[in-house]
């Protein structure tokens, strides 16, 4: 009985396997999962979005609670020191959205 060994690397390609495991990643993680509403979201939450630290995302609830509801995310980067036009953007594109307490139906 003739046996062969077929190794999954040299079937496939282990260089195309590694950049494709690695796009789907990559890819994965910068699409947003789902809409983060700025006015309702914890701690945890803020924190696992890109560029948000416990410092911030602690400054962010504390603006808050003092000014009232964010209207927009171009209010959170008035209020809020050290988010700027780049971070902004990560958020956004992140699922970060303030929904505006005036307009918002519940």
């Amino acid at each position: 009985m003739l046996k062969q060994k077929l190794e999954f690397g040299s079937l496939f390609g282990a260089q195309s396997i590694r950049a494709g495991l690695l796009a789907a990643f990559l890819l994965a993680y910068a699409l947003p999962i789902g809409a983060m509403d700025l006015n309702q979201a914890s701690q945890a939450q803020l924190q696992s979005l890109p560029g948000i630290g416990p410092k911030t995302a602690e400054t962010i609830i504390e603006e808050r609670e003092r000014g009232g509801a964010f209207t927009s995310l171009q209010d959170l980067s008035a209020r809020v020191r050290g988010i700027g036009p780049k971070r902004l953007e990560a958020l956004q594109e992140a699922g970060l959205q303030a929904q505006d307490p005036e307009t918002s139906q519940d």
